[in-house]
Parts: C-alpha cells; sequence; structure tokens
C-alpha cells in the first residue's frame, strides 16, 4: 500500500476536524430525535494494532469530576498547540462560501448555527463516534451560535441566536454582536458565489431561492425551495460579519480580512509553509465538560506543512507535533517505539469501488455481476493484504453508522454470498448468465494509489475465473472525466465517501425516472425504481428511528443486487502525545476543548 495516500487521506481529515472543532461550542439546548447507541470499533485480530489506546492520567493529576460524572484531570490553561500538514500550501480564499480546494484549515476562526454534541462521542458518552464521516444525525447536533432552534415543516426552520455572542475583535465587524442579518446577507452570497456548492445561476425563479429572513435580530427564518429532511444541517452555515461581503473591491483572498466568532483568530499565514492562529480572548464558548471553564485552553495553535510523510512521522516521534497520522504499518512500528503515545484507529474515509455499467450487457445480468463479487476474496484482503486491519464490508454504508450498519455476519444468506469467495460458484454464475467460456473486460482505474495495486488483484482473481482483464491506469484526471461523462463500457474502481448514506440514494443508485438520466456520480447507471423509492421516503422524513429503518431495510437490498463491488477499506491512526488531554482521537468537535500538560511536555521534550 502506498504510505503517502495513506497519510494524505488522513492529513486531510485531520485538517477537516481540526476545523469542525474549533467551530464547537458547549450549549444547552431542546431539539427532537432520538439517541443512537453505540459506537465502531474497528474489528481486529490478535495481529492488528488495537483500535483505541488507554489514556493514562498523569502522575499527580488533580482529578475532578466532568459534566457526566466521570473523573478526569483537571484541565489546564497555557500552551502552543503544534500541528502538520501535508500536501498543497496554499489553501485557497478566506471566504467560507467557496468550496475552492485546502480552504478547511483556515476555517478555524468561523463558527455555524449549531454544531456535534461531543459529550456523546469517545471523550464521554461514546454514543458516536464522530470519527472519519460526514454525516451526523440531527439527535446529536446541539446549538452553537444558535442557541435552539425549531423544524416547522420540511420547509422551514427558525433559529434563536444565542446571547453575547460577538464576531472577534477586528476589522472589519470590530467586535460587534452577531445578529440575523449577517446569516441573510450570507445566505444570498453562498447562492451567489459561482465556486460556491449552493451556487445559482442569474435568473433562477424566486421559488427556486433558499430564502433567509431575519424576523428580528436575534431569529432567523429560513425557508427551502423544497422538503428536505435534512432542513437542521442543510441550513447550518457559517456567522460571518454581512461587513465581509458589503464591498465588492473588498479582499476576500487575505487572511487579515478573515473575522468570525469562533476561538482562533489568524495571526500569520505563509503560503506553503505555515499557519498561525491565537485565542480569541472574547470568545463566548465554554466547556461543555466543564461548563464552568472558559475556552479555549491552549493560547494559540501552530501548523507547519511538511510535505513528506517519513519527516511527519520523525516529528511525531520526537514530540515536535501534537499529532500525526500513520498507516497501520508505521502504527505498529510507532506503538513499539513511542508507547507513550494515544492513537486511534479509523477506516479511510474513501471507500474503493467497482463499478460496472449495468445498462450493458453482460453487466446488465446481475448473475455476471455477481460471478465478479463472488470471485473476490474480500476477506482474505483484509487478512493478507491489510494484515486484519481493515474491514471487508464497508459499502452501502459505513461501518461507523451503526444505526443503519448491518454487520458481514448478520446480512441475510444472499449478501454474505457475494463476500464468500467460491471460484467455482463464480465460474457457475457465469454459465447462467450465458458465458461459459468467460469474457473479456477493461478495468480502468485512476493512477494513484491504493488503486492500481488493489486492480492487479482484482485481476488475478477474475482471470481465474475466465474473465479475462486487462487493468488500463490512467491519470487521475483523465480517469474522472471519461467516468463523469461514462465514457467506459465496461468496469472502474472508483472511490466513494460513503459516510453519509444518503449519497448511497441521492446519486449512486438514482436515476430519474421520468427522463430515464441517472445522477452525474451514478457512475455504474443504476436504474432502480425502488432505490429511488427508498430517496424519496429519506427525504421526507426526519432524522430518527423511522428514518434508521428505511436506511437499514434497503442496504441489504441493494447490495443482494450487486450493481457495483464494494472493496475492503483499511484503517489509518490518528496518533497524539501524552501531554494532550481532552482528546480521545475525534476528528470532530475537540481542538477548542484540548488543553496541555505544559509540565508534562517540558519533563519529555525539555521545550515548552
Amino acid at each position: 500500500m502506498n504510505r503517502k495516500f495513506a497519510w494524505l487521506l488522513l492529513t486531510g481529515l485531520l485538517i477537516i476536524g481540526m476545523v469542525l472543532a474549533s467551530c464547537q461550542a458547549p450549549a444547552t439546548t431542546t431539539s427532537t430525535g432520538t439517541t443512537v447507541s453505540g459506537t465502531t470499533t474497528p474489528q481486529t485480530t490478535p495481529s492488528t494494532v488495537p483500535a483505541t489506546s488507554t489514556a493514562t492520567p498523569t502522575t499527580g493529576a488533580v482529578m475532578v469530576k466532568n459534566s457526566l460524572g466521570k473523573l478526569e484531570e483537571k484541565p489546564q490553561y497555557g500552551g502552543v498547540a503544534k500541528y502538520t500538514w501535508q500536501g498543497p500550501g496554499t489553501l485557497g480564499p478566506w471566504d467560507p462560501t467557496s468550496t475552492v480546494y485546502g480552504r478547511t484549515w483556515h476555517m478555524a476562526m468561523y463558527e455555524t448555527l449549531v454544531t456535534a454534541d461531543i459529550t456523546r462521542g469517545p471523550s464521554g458518552t461514546n454514543e458516536f463516534a464522530f470519527g472519519v464521516v460526514s454525516y451526523t444525525p440531527a439527535s446529536f447536533y446541539v446549538g452553537n451560535v444558535a442557541e435552539s432552534w425549531e423544524v416547522v415543516d420540511l420547509q422551514t426552520i427558525i433559529y434563536h441566536l444565542r446571547k453575547g455572542v460577538s464576531f472577534q475583535a477586528k476589522a472589519p465587524a470590530n467586535g460587534r454582536a452577531v445578529v440575523a442579518d449577517d446569516f441573510v446577507t450570507y445566505f444570498a452570497r453562498a447562492q451567489a458565489d459561482p465556486k460556491g456548492y449552493w451556487y445559482k445561476p442569474p435568473g433562477t425563479a424566486p421559488e427556486k431561492m433558499i430564502g433567509a429572513t431575519a424576523v428580528d435580530k436575534s431569529i432567523l427564518k429560513i425557508t427551502w425551495p423544497y422538503a428536505d429532511a435534512r432542513i437542521l444541517q442543510d441550513s447550518n452555515w457559517w456567522a460571518v460579519p454581512s461587513e465581509f461581503y458589503a464591498s465588492t473591491t473588498f479582499d476576500k483572498t487575505d487572511w487579515h480580512n478573515a473575522c468570525g466568532t469562533g476561538p482562533w483568530i489568524v495571526k500569520d499565514y505563509v503560503p506553503d509553509s505555515s499557519l498561525t492562529y491565537v485565542k480569541n480572548p472574547n470568545y463566548w464558548g465554554t466547556d461543555p465538560f466543564f461548563p464552568e471553564n472558559k475556552v479555549p485552553y491552549v493560547d494559540g495553535w501552530v501548523c507547519i506543512n511538511i510535505p513528506d510523510y517519513q519527516t511527519g512521522l520523525a516529528a511525531l516521534r520526537t514530540g515536535q507535533t501534537d499529532t500525526g497520522g500513520a498507516t497501520w504499518e508505521d502504527a505498529i512500528s510507532l506503538q513499539k517505539s513511542n508507547p507513550e503515545l494515544g492513537y486511534r484507529g479509523t477506516l479511510a474515509y474513501y471507500n474503493p469501488v467497482i463499478e460496472m455499467r449495468n445498462d450493458l450487457e453482460p453487466f446488465s445480468n446481475i448473475n455476471f455481476r455477481k460471478a465478479l463479487a463472488i470471485a473476490i476474496d474480500r476477506v482474505g484482503i483484509v487478512r493478507d493484504l491489510y494484515k486484519g486491519n481493515g474491514e471487508a464490508l464497508t459499502w452501502p454504508y459505513f461501518p461507523e453508522l451503526k444505526n443503519v450498519y448491518t454487520p458481514l455476519d448478520q446480512l441475510p444468506a444472499d449478501c454474505q454470498e457475494l463476500f464468500s469467495y467460491n471460484p467455482a460458484k463464480a465460474k457457475d454464475l457465469l454459465t447462467q448468465a450465458g458465458y461459459p467460456q468467460g469474457y473479456k473486460i477493461e478495468l480502468m482505474v485512476p493512477n494513484n494509489a491504493p488503486f492500481p495495486d488493489l486492480a492487479n488483484i482484482v485481476k488475478s482473481y477474475w482471470d481465474a475465473i475466465g474473465v479475462a482483464t486487462t487493468v488500463n491506469v490512467m491519470e487521475n484526471g483523465d480517469f474522472y472525466g471519461r467516468m463523469y461523462g461514462w465514457n467506459y463500457n465496461q468496469t472502474a474502481m472508483t472511490h466513494w465517501s460513503n459516510g453519509d448514506p444518503i449519497g448511497v440514494f441521492a446519486t449512486a443508485y438514482y436515476t430519474d425516472q421520468t427522463t430515464g438520466k441517472p445522477r452525474l456520480y451514478n457512475y455504474s447507471k443504476v436504474n432502480d425504481p425502488y432505490a429511488v423509492e427508498v430517496y424519496n421516503k429519506i427525504i421526507s422524513t426526519p432524522d430518527g428511528p423511522a428514518l434508521d429503518a428505511i436506511y437499514k431495510e434497503a442496504g441489504p437490498k441493494v447490495l443482494a443486487k450487486c450493481y457495483n463491488i464494494g472493496l475492503p477499506d483499511y484503517f489509518s491512526f490518528t496518533f497524539w502525545q501524552p501531554w494532550l488531554k481532552g482528546y480521545a482521537g475525534e476528528l470532530y468537535g475537540t481542538t477548542v476543548h484540548r488543553w496541555q500538560d505544559t509540565a508534562l511536555r517540558v519533563k519529555l521534550t525539555g521545550k515548552k
């Protein structure tokens, strides 16, 4: 496996986690929804890296009870956190309406209306993993810049802004209080920005626009142009001062002009080199585990660009950085060389999936598709290639989503058979499909790891049942250019970030039943009325037990149809230093609440 790929992937997730974490704030609010019990514990064997480490309190530490009644070390103030990133050094614009690559690092000064309740994550009750998935159920949100909210219907939500929340004491807002009009301006900007996700071209009918109205200074009303069961998540946008957008000549790419309500103020930014934040002395938030404590605890943090993976590992080993990412191979080494490090393993966010043109022969024949699936020893790939550090079943839902995911050994028999690795059965299915002599196919793959290596493994399995396979490795841009236009006729290996289960039915399996046109990311051209029916139920059912039941039932049903073939995913690991406290490896909701035992840091490294 290419270590640089895994490091890039995990580092990117650490970036996102730090950003989202910076937007977390303690709050008490009332909302509807049902608690999802359980969390993800990666499955391991005795030869694998354990999923998590157990934090050991510092000798002589003062122990106090947190808000959950759990005995914890008393948090300390002070210190400067040190992180690293790898990849493109120029991070893009500082305007949160833009979706330009790389912006995530410097979202740390902004906050959203609501946020994830980290007291229910690994550092708290452990009800939800808050790991690599992009989806957080509505029942796991608490107020942030908004103190509370009301979902009036699936097209209307009302937010009540929290009193005492102000923008940072710098231009352009200069410390003034947040008002509903700031969000009205932001929603308008987000729909007018051609680079933004919510862009609406000029001339869009008013009824197709997202409406934002300031009922008064502290009440914001959002109206959606269509029924949206996720109206809370989809309208959870950033608090940005309206002055930031007031002038067309205002330079939104200049970090000096970035201003939000968050706990961090950007102090310095050197493209390709470093990014430095200092604490916002007027930040409104407190620690939800210790509500009497103002946050953030540390005085600031600095992030250094270390492009080389091995150099990043060395920085972690020698205590030059507070956290770091590692492949499972290096996790084993780190455990031995640095047993003092805390760590947590999570599945890599991007799941490899083999797409097949379901609209063309022979892939329109379910027996042919099943033959290709059964011919691949997916359990063996986890055992032999990943040495047990992975999961065979990660599609169509991510295992972290325990409320909708069904483990392999609990699936119906027809689904379990797809993972059985039975070459004889695969050959029999080829005969049933009308191809007793086998077939010749092309497997297209992008040139970034681990796809070429995985493709050659798949080729060996398919060749063995008479499906002679040619692996066509392509430059990444060319590959996806062909995929977006369905300009391939057989099979291709793509990556899916299936952390949000709605994506399976909204894109991967969605074809308009009126026009017959598939959605952009429906690479396999699946045309299944049942999948569309499931999607329609999803978008009309609010988050909660009823929605979970829809997903839970539908997952095995579409898996059994073998529209595409999800390949195993592997674990990556987050490590952290023993002096970094208030942290359990979560990628969401922790940066502002982390603290440092600075005396321990000096003792172990000789440096502050």
